[in-house]
């Protein structure tokens, strides 16, 4: 709406609500919107000012370029193609401001980790006590171990699956040896040593 007309509407809106009273309170009136309208804006200015700071601060740094992505998808990328990474900037709203910048932090570490992974080696691997690992859950649960090192609190908002792909293969190694494994695509040097392990 353009000032003009926003001005208008708010100076009939008051009229509406300021029948009876005299010129004097009538015109305090619109002084007192003014200034609430005033604080407003600069609250809001406030408040788009940060959300570009904490978007600057995290998928920025990446280089990702901000998509409409589909429903639950903060982000994607291609696997070991450098400049693959997407946000999409819906995704990454916070509770009680603009931007939730843990989330932005952890979408960017997790997509920047994809553009520097290799392929796994295999399709999937069966560990020792018989738990199958697909390519697609090593790709992912070191992109989620590494977005957790990022940002600890970012996996609060993981999908059902990702929460799922965590608790399964997240807790067979140490996040940093998972880290490593999935980043150079070693997905059966991973189910070797989750075995040896597991048998531990």
């Amino acid at each position: 709406m353009e000032p003009l007309a926003l001005a208008k509407s708010l100076y009939r809106k008051e009229a509406e609500e300021a029948r009876g009273v005299s010129a004097a309170e009538f015109a305090q009136r619109l002084e007192e919107r003014s200034r609430r309208l005033r604080e407003m804006q600069r609250e809001t200015a406030d408040h788009l000012k940060q959300a570009a700071e904490d978007i600057r601060a995290s998928v920025g740094k990446s280089g990702a370029i901000h998509e409409e992505l589909p429903e639950g998808v903060a982000g994607q990328a291609m696997l070991g193609r450098e400049g693959s990474a997407t946000f999409d900037a819906r995704s990454l709203e916070g509770e009680g401001k603009v931007v939730d910048r843990d989330m932005s932090e952890g979408v960017a570490a997790h997509e920047d980790f994809h553009t520097k992974q290799r392929a796994p080696d295999a399709a999937e691997v069966t560990l020792t006590d018989g738990t199958t690992i697909t390519d697609h859950e090593f790709i992912e649960a070191g992109a989620i171990a590494a977005q957790e090192r990022q940002s600890a609190r970012s996996v609060d908002r993981l999908s059902a699956e990702y929460k799922a792909i965590r608790e399964k293969v997240g807790a067979l190694l140490s996040p940093d040896w998972l880290v490593a494994l999935s980043r150079e695509g070693k997905l059966r040097q991973f189910a070797a040593e989750a075995s040896l392990a597991n048998a531990a």
